[in-house]
């Protein structure tokens, strides 16, 4: 078994993740409305070609620094939407904001044990926390600085990011494994009441909500800060839940506030069935780092969210 934490020479393998453009995905896709609002230069999609083109320009960019260092790297380029196989690789670099970042991390495990660096491909429109750079400092200094690291796992480089691991009814699904961000657990439509029974170390409790988010400590600064929670340090070993909009009745004289409402469980409790949800609803869904790979639940479904044993390696924020 190949040890990661000893010297290591040699070239690198580097896959790099990038995405397509919503101009690309445009024409490719022959969206007829979106094509003749982009003809038009109507407002709604007046950025688009102003992105698109900085986008370009960004991948150019990331592979020309690559092929410069030919002697020192070996790299593959892969659109994200077919991005499976990471074995073998050292360095994933991402090309595109937050959701190619994302994305890619779902991929990497105790397996491969690559490392991940995000380029920001479009800042002039793209807020990209977790991208650590943009296309023209990684192509002029931070691929050397990363490329000057002795060591396979980029150990003097990285920084450890907690992930959430999620199971429904004790399976994980294929893109849940591994969690970087957050995960929303909701009614399928936004104006249905989310009914469930929520199980933490504190206890459990049924409630009404509009649903529950759980997020990691990089998360925090998402869209669970937006909903009235905490930001944590990016070490922070804790994982964080707060439930959206608790129910409360005006027509009952009894006591209708849920305690349950926000709180936080540790990596040290183990890594499954720290917080338990089951479902009370015809349709409901749980959302994983975003919309895409949403899961569909059902009354009787259990989700349980837990810490993820392997810690992402990040590079460029440390």
């Amino acid at each position: 078994m190949t040890d990661y934490t000893k010297p290591f020479a040699g070239k690198r393998n580097v896959l790099v993740v990038y995405k397509k453009s919503a101009f690309d995905l445009a024409f490719e896709l022959n969206n007829e409305h979106m094509i003749s609002l982009i003809q038009k230069n109507d407002p709604s999609v007046a950025k688009l070609i102003e992105a698109h083109a900085e986008h370009k320009r960004s991948i150019f960019l990331v592979e020309e620094a690559l092929k410069e260092r030919s002697h020192l790297v070996n790299y593959k380029m892969v659109y994200r939407a077919d991005a499976s196989d990471f074995n073998d690789i050292d360095l994933v670099v991402t090309v595109g904001g937050d959701g190619t970042f994302l994305w890619a991390s779902k991929f990497i495990n105790v397996k491969n044990k690559a490392a991940i660096i995000g380029v920001n491909s479009a800042p002039g429109s793209s807020v990209g926390y977790y991208t650590a750079c943009n296309a023209i400092s990684f192509h002029a200094r931070i691929l050397d600085n990363i490329l000057q690291s002795p060591y396979r796992d980029f150990g003097d480089l990285s920084t450890h990011l907690t992930r959430m691991r999620l199971f429904i009814n004790g399976v994980s699904p294929k893109f849940g494994g591994e969690i970087l961000n957050d995960v929303l657990f909701t009614a399928a439509h936004p104006a249905d009441m989310t009914r469930y029974v929520l199980t933490t170390e504190e206890g459990s409790e049924e409630q009404k909500s509009s649903g529950i988010w759980f997020s990691t400590p990089t998360g925090s600064t998402a869209a669970m800060l937006s909903a009235g929670g905490v930001v944590q340090p990016w070490d922070d070993d804790r994982i964080q839940y707060l439930v959206r909009e608790p129910y409360k009745s005006i027509l009952q004289h009894t006591n209708q506030i849920q305690r349950l409402t926000h709180g936080f469980f540790n990596a040290a409790s183990g890594n499954i069935g720290l917080v338990k949800i089951v479902c009370k609803m015809r349709e409901g869904l749980v959302c994983p780092d975003g919309s895409t790979g949403s899961i569909p639940v059902s009354y009787g479904d259990v989700i349980e969210i837990g810490v993820a044993g392997y810690r992402l390696r990040h590079l460029g924020k440390k």
